[in-house]
Formats: structure tokens, C-alpha cells, sequence
């Protein structure tokens, strides 16, 4: 009787062992997925930032706008004021054609303009 339950408490220990290094492989795997999308986020961010800066840079209207520094989910947005209406189409323009429509149209939400044409 002793060796059976000598033997069931080995193979609960080695279950036990089992469960845990599963345990920790699923941690270590959602872990490691989290920090890559994170780190694709930042360079999605960064490579819009280095498309959208020379735009900026461009024209001084835009000499109040600024790239935010949060990361959106990779996506860029900009902040500050620009002086009319028409400099923020014609930024939102210049930008659409820098990283698409969609972009432009969220990057361009935290603009405002002093007056509207």
C-alpha cells in the first residue's frame, strides 16, 4: 500500500511539474506576443514620424503642430493649431497622400484651426 501511494504522489508531483511549465510557457508566450505588437506599434509610429516631419517643417503655418508622443496603436496624431481652415485641408491633403486617407484623417484630429474659411 505504501509503494501505491509512493507512486500516486510521484505522478501528482510530475503533473504538478507539468501544469507549471505549461503555465509558464503560455505566460511567456502572450508576454513575448505583447511586446512584439508593442515594439510594431513604435516603428509604425516611428516611420510615420519620419514621413510627417518634413511636412511639418515645410511650411510655417504648421510651425504649432506637433506629433503627439503616445503610441495609438502605430498610429500618429497631431497636435496644436494651425491658422485657418484651408491650412489644416491642405496639411490633411498633404498627409493623405504621406500615409494614406485613413491616417490622415486620425492624425489630423487633434488639429485646430484659429479661423474657419
Amino acid at each position: 500500500m505504501a509503494t501505491r501511494r509512493h507512486l500516486i504522489a510521484q505522478v501528482a508531483k510530475f503533473v504538478a511539474v507539468l501544469l507549471g511549465l505549461i503555465f509558464v510557457c503560455a505566460v511567456s508566450f502572450n508576454v513575448g506576443v505583447l511586446v512584439g505588437v508593442r515594439n510594431e506599434y513604435r516603428d509604425q509610429h516611428e516611420e510615420q514620424y519620419e514621413v510627417i516631419a518634413p511636412i511639418l517643417a515645410s511650411d510655417a503655418a504648421y510651425s504649432d503642430v506637433k506629433v503627439s508622443p503616445d503610441l495609438d496603436g502605430g498610429w500618429v496624431l497631431l497636435v496644436g493649431r494651425v491658422p485657418s481652415g484651408g491650412y489644416k485641408e491642405r496639411l490633411r491633403g498633404q498627409l493623405a497622400l504621406a500615409i494614406g486617407q485613413r491616417r490622415a484623417d486620425y492624425a489630423i484630429t487633434g488639429v485646430t484651426a484659429d479661423k474657419h474659411e
